[in-house]
């Protein structure tokens, strides 16, 4: 349910990485407000589930990986304080996999972003490039000592490969 509204925030902050945020108005399917209408969180595990949390992780960060749901971030000052500048709409119009975003900046601008689907999902697949771009970006928290294009090879290639043993090899992180 979040991950159409992650795709308009995240989309916006590299367009506007300077831009200070004032307000934000998440429009989506009720089921979005039911699961995710959280604003009240202190925990990484509860932060998984609060679309104010998701979204201001990610205005402040430019990033929704694994690092934005820790306790630490649902603790970060910075973080609280732009979660309460989070407004969830009902609205039955959209979709489950779609939503729509208003992000109100400190100068008065409003910028309307929507996402019909959720990148990544069967209505929008995300392409190989953007694949393999989402794996590096988790493999650069692995400390890996070696080559990500290595693994992503690895990948690409595991139906000609007469050993699945390879591939896990690559993904363990030296230490």
């Amino acid at each position: 349910m979040i991950h159409p509204v992650l795709d308009c925030v995240l989309d916006w902050r590299c367009a506007n990485p300077k831009a200070v945020v004032e307000r934000v108005v998440v429009r989506g399917h009720p089921l979005l407000s039911d699961r995710t209408d959280r604003p009240n969180i202190s925990t990484g595990r509860e932060s998984q589930v609060s679309v104010q949390h998701a979204v201001a992780a990610a205005l402040l960060t430019g990033k929704a990986g694994l690092g934005q749901f820790t306790d630490a971030c649902a603790r970060d000052p910075a973080v609280l304080a732009l979660r309460g500048k989070v407004e969830v709409v009902r609205d039955p119009a959209f979709t489950t996999i779609a939503a729509a975003v208003e992000i109100t900046t400190t100068d008065g601008k409003t910028h309307k972003l929507s996402q019909a689907a959720a990148r990544g999902s069967d209505a929008n697949p995300m392409s190989d490039k953007d694949l393999e771009e989402k794996l590096r970006a988790a493999a650069s928290d692995w400390n890996l000592r070696r080559n990500t294009q290595s693994l992503i090879d690895a990948i690409w290639t595991l139906d000609k490969s007469a050993d699945v043993s390879t591939l896990s090899a690559l993904t363990v992180p030296h230490g």
